[in-house]
């Protein structure tokens, strides 16, 4: 969208060398297939409402359409800035986030400058007649566009509502905004691990270690498995006999040995039938090598245990001479996993006698990871043992997060969140500590230290109130702890704002901020709450004023009666079909008195100076109607969401 730079007479600014900005942050849902100017970022982020979902849900195994962010920034301003977003920062498995760092490019557009590409991290082009950023000349009447764009998608991981708080780092510090989606559960969905099983050398007559094959299911609905079979020199230790049920959520586990029979190779497929409509059937190889070693290796296959990333895990393996007489073991030579210790070359092993090798998972990863030991004994004689082990990815998703605004709540009364914290990948973890929050707020806390199981099978709660005593605005920050390994604590703040007794209109001014003509702003609310002791009726709502019919209201409260402590709100837009500064008046009457709230907002002509005079006005204004039936067509997204508009003052040095 592109952006207003206002020359010095139009804002009656004279000698004062201050920069005056706004920044919004508004959401394209993926209609939009051309690509703006993309153009330095800013320092100031604010987005959606509290509680308004960023993506529509979304089934897990699927991606969403991506959705396209466009920070906005609007200058009045002598002298130079140079503002650049060095990165966006985020740690969460259901979202991707695509951008490009410092990327700028400026459109002059009446003054015969030109254009020029700023390269990542610099304030200055190579050509010095082109100098970016720089205010036009009083007599001249230029303007740059000035929008960064990024993208993201919904990939959901659980079939639960998940946040992601985005932190992005530009020249004058850091902003945060929050990415929040639910994920469905498809109506069938089986999953089998591991992907294959190698046991290695297992003596003849005698059954190697258990290797555990887990059947879950993060459908919706049962699943059945109608069959499950392995090849020759293979059975299936424990587990029920098919068909059996795996419940929604839930998973089942077989345990499968090798049993070989005679010295050779045995391998094939493990075959597991489902009514998953994507995968009805999965293969699993497996191989085992029958041996008539002397040589017992336990665990063998040696099964790590399943760890964490970032949790190295240890298995010691017992190596035992089952033989009548002395063996001299010649070397060991582990691969695949670090060694933490094994026997030393040519050690000798008595008759029944044991040692052992220690084997570290370092577990830096996610994912399986598979080595082998060879151990080379008799003089010619060896065995190898085939070693596993699996680190699962840990991650605390927390809904809400970020910042967390109660609204409007009566000095006296109180309103309450709760917050949700599930395990959106595989790894659980342990909620060890909730901070005490700075008065007005109070958390009631789950009993601690409280666990949190793996792929959102389980969901830990805690209760915030806010409860403001006096009014005006109060803010707290609420830390969250939890085990994950090299995890970091998760803090949200909170913020309310006291109201006096009687009747209020939060917020106390509405700036629907810049906009190009004839396009529709996203909805903000007001709220109007009732802080006295007796139901209120409102009679009217009206938008007032000289612009007037630049603004509409296009949601109503369900009821004309707002309760002690309770509040209506009204979704507000603007839609100008002509440029300039606009001003107008929501005014609410009700039992006994009326609240006004001063409404402004700029549209603005697309490519231009506000006069249309720019060349580029056609095609700009085509990108912001998208092709899909203009300003009439964005009304929808008013009713989904908000923009939030932050002024700032700076001085140029």
């Amino acid at each position: 969208m592109h952006l207003h730079h206002r020359r010095l007479t139009d804002v009656g600014v004279t000698s004062d060398p201050a920069l005056v900005r706004r920044y919004i942050l508004l959401v394209a849902l993926g209609a939009c297939s051309a690509s703006p100017a993309i153009s330095e970022g800013t320092q100031e982020l604010v987005g959606a409402p509290s509680g308004t979902p960023t993506f529509p849900n979304t089934q897990v195994g699927q991606t969403s359409a991506a959705q396209t962010y466009y920070i906005y920034e609007t200058t009045m301003t002598i002298g130079v800035h140079t503002d650049t977003i060095s990165s966006i920062a985020y740690s969460c498995p259901d979202f991707t986030v695509n951008w490009a760092a410092g990327t700028t490019s400026d459109d002059c557009v009446n003054d015969g400058c030109g254009t020029e590409s700023i390269a990542p991290g610099s304030s200055q082009g190579s050509d010095p007649d082109k100098v970016p950023y720089l205010v036009c000349p009083l007599l001249l009447d230029c303007e740059y566009d000035t929008i960064y764009s990024f993208t993201a998608t919904f990939h959901p991981t659980v079939a639960a509502a998940v946040s992601c708080v985005l932190t992005i780092t530009s020249t004058s510090g850091t902003q945060t905004y929050t990415l929040s989606g639910t994920g469905t559960a498809p109506p069938i969905h089986v999953t089998v691990s591991p992907a294959s099983i190698g046991f290695g050398g297992v003596r003849t007559g005698s059954s190697s270690t258990p290797v555990a094959v887990t059947i879950a299911n993060s459908g919706g609905s049962t699943a059945t498995v109608s069959s499950v079979s392995v090849p020759s020199g293979f059975a299936i230790q424990s587990g029920p006999s098919a068909p059996f049920s795996v419940g929604s959520g839930s998973s089942q586990m077989l345990q499968v040995v090798c049993d070989p029979p005679s010295t050779g190779s045995y391998g094939g497929n493990m075959t597991i039938v489902t009514n998953d409509p994507i995968t009805p059937t999965f293969s699993i190889p497996v191989s085992c090598t029958g041996i008539t070693s002397t040589l017992a290796v336990s665990p063998s296959p040696a099964v790590i245990p399943t760890t964490r990333v970032g949790e190295p895990v240890q298995q010691t393996i017992e190596i035992t001479n089952m033989g009548g007489a002395s063996t001299t073991i010649q070397d060991v030579i582990i691969t695949g996993v670090d060694t933490v210790n094994a026997p030393a070359n040519n050690t000798p092993l008595a008759a029944n006698g044991s040692t052992q090798a220690v084997v570290s998972f370092p577990a830096t990863m996610a994912g399986p990871v598979s080595g082998n030991m060879h151990i080379d004994y008799d003089s010619g004689k060896s065995v190898d043992v085939a070693i596993s082990g699996n680190a699962l990815a840990t991650s605390m998703s927390l809904t809400p997060d970020g910042d967390v605004d109660f609204g409007p709540v009566c000095a006296g009364q109180s309103a309450m969140r709760t917050f949700d914290v599930i395990a959106n990948q595989a790894g659980p973890f342990v909620i060890q500590s909730i901070s005490t929050p700075d008065a007005p707020f109070t958390v009631a806390a789950p009993s601690l230290p409280a666990s949190v199981q793996g792929n959102a099978a389980n969901t830990v709660s805690f209760m915030v109130t806010a409860a403001p005593t006096t009014a005006g605005p109060a803010s707290s920050a609420i830390t969250i702890t939890t085990d994950i390994p090299n995890g970091q604590p998760d803090t949200i703040t909170v913020d309310v704002t006291g109201l006096p007794a009687g009747v209020s209109a939060t917020p106390t001014t509405l700036d629907l901020g810049p906009v190009p003509v004839s396009m529709t702003t996203l909805g903000q609310s007001i709220n109007i709450t009732n802080c006295g002791t007796t139901s209120i009726n409102v009679s009217s709502a009206t938008i007032t004023g000289m612009d007037a019919d630049a603004f509409a209201i296009v949601m109503n409260p369900a009821s004309s009666s707002i309760d002690p402590a309770a509040s209506a709100a009204w979704l507000i837009v603007m839609n100008a079909s002509t440029p300039g500064q606009k001003q107008a008046t929501f005014e609410v009457d009700y039992d006994g008195g009326s609240q006004m709230v001063p409404l402004t907002g700029e549209p603005f002509m697309p490519g231009g100076d506000g006069s249309g005079s720019s060349s580029n006005v056609t095609e700009k204004s085509s990108y912001y109607a998208c092709n899909a039936g203009g300003a009439a067509a964005l009304w929808p997204l008013a009713l989904a969401f908000g923009v939030l508009v932050v002024r700032r003052r700076r001085r140029v040095e």
